[in-house]
This record gives structure tokens, sequence and C-alpha cells, in this order.
């Protein structure tokens, strides 16, 4: 055999060694037992098995899907993506069914809701998902923290210390005293803050001594009130 054969037929035999691990990589079943989306974490009632494996699109040839939730299917240019893909459309879905009252769901919609009750520890979910929030709040002067972090301290008195680089730009814009509304996500059981999303002005103010005094003298009295017989 020549050598530029053998060289050939070296080079093809390893390329099918690779393509045949590829393969049984490709289409190996892994247990999942629990769906991370960000910062969204779905535990499962019992471990599910998915599967990863080349697909016939050219543009997305990696397929991942599980039997278990059908209509489900992540695609991507590597497993990886493609794996991300489908915890994406998992968590798109349940979002935008479970939240919604049985009348509103279609047939379809119905189905794969029994589903997602069925394979979602429901309460775990609950428990593990961060509440939406909006609070009215105001910086705190605090030299004892790092001129990158700002304490704010809420309305019902509570604090929190973030790091400006994690918040939205429009905090550096206020200034010890100054309130602003923001909308929130914390977590469930701690109601340790997870993320600030968005911050807007408000008309909120501290008010003074004397204006409390002046409001309060202009509330009515039992003077106001209309004379009645059963007083007399």
């Amino acid at each position: 055999m020549s050598q530029e054969r053998l060289l050939h037929t070296t080079c093809f035999g390893q390329e099918r060694a690779k393509e045949k691990i590829n393969q049984q990589y490709l289409q190996q079943y892994r247990e999942i037992d629990e769906i991370r989306f960000g910062i969204y974490v779905y535990p499962l009632q019992k471990p599910i098995k998915a599967v990863s494996k080349s697909g016939s699109e050219t543009k997305f040839p990696y397929l991942f899907f599980a039997d278990d939730l059908p209509g489900i299917c992540g695609k991507g240019t590597t497993i990886d993506d493609a794996k991300q893909n489908w915890m994406y459309e998992f968590h798109r879905k349940f979002q935008d069914i479970y939240y919604k009252i049985d009348w509103e769901r279609t047939e379809e919609e119905n189905k794969l809701y029994k589903i997602f009750v069925e394979i979602v520890d429901i309460q775990g979910y609950r428990k593990r998902t961060p509440v939406s929030f909006e609070q009215t709040g105001k910086i705190i002067e605090n030299k004892n923290i790092p001129s990158n972090k700002r304490e704010i301290e809420w309305l019902d008195e509570s604090r929190d210390i973030v790091d400006c680089a994690d918040c939205p730009k429009e905090l550096l814009q206020y200034k010890a005293g100054e309130y602003f509304r923001a909308d929130m996500l914390r977590e469930y059981q701690t109601d340790k803050l997870l993320e600030i999303s968005s911050i807007i002005p408000t008309s909120y103010r501290d008010y003074t001594d004397k204006e409390i005094e002046v409001f309060v003298a202009s509330l009515p009295t039992t003077k106001n009130l209309p004379p009645s017989a059963i007083w007399k």
C-alpha cells in the first residue's frame, strides 16, 4: 500500500471513529431533576430523561427534547445551545400557561398544563421562584460602604445595600434623601433582593414637622359634623 493511500485510509478511519463517538454522545439519554432558566428554578417531582441528537436542519443541527414534555424541543448550533433553548421554551410555555385561568386556556394548553403539574414540583417551584415587587425608596448616606455601592431605605423602613454595577444606570442620578420607585425581584422565603430591573422618578418626598402639623390641623373634626338629634 502506498504511503498516500495509507494516509488516506488512516484519516478516513479516524473520521469514521470520530463520527461514531459523536453519534453515541448525541444520542445519550441524560436524567434531569430540575430545569433552570436564569433565576427561575423548576424542581421536578421525579427525574425525566432528555436526549440530545443531531437534527436535519442546517442552521440548527442539534436538538434537545424529553418525551415527558411533548411539544417542547430545543434547537442550537451546539448541544449546550440546544439544551439552553429547550429550557427557555419550557420556561416560556410554563409562564404563559400556568398563570392563565382555566377558561383562558385552549384545549392544547390544557393538555400541556396537566403535564406541567404532574411533572413539576409546584410547591418547590413557588418557594424558589422570585417575587416581583414595586417599592419606593431613597438613598441613605453611608460612609462605611465602598463608593460603588448605595444603601437604600424603603418606605417600610427595610434597607438594602446594592452595587451600582448591578442596577439600572438611573440609580446614579439620585442623591441621598431623594426618592424613586423601583421594580425588583426578591427571594420568596428570605426576602433577599435579587435584582432591580428599573428605576423611575416619583413625587413622593419627606414632609417637615410643620407641614405635617398643618395637614393634621386641616383634617375635619367633630365640630364639622352636622347636628344630630341623637347626640342631644
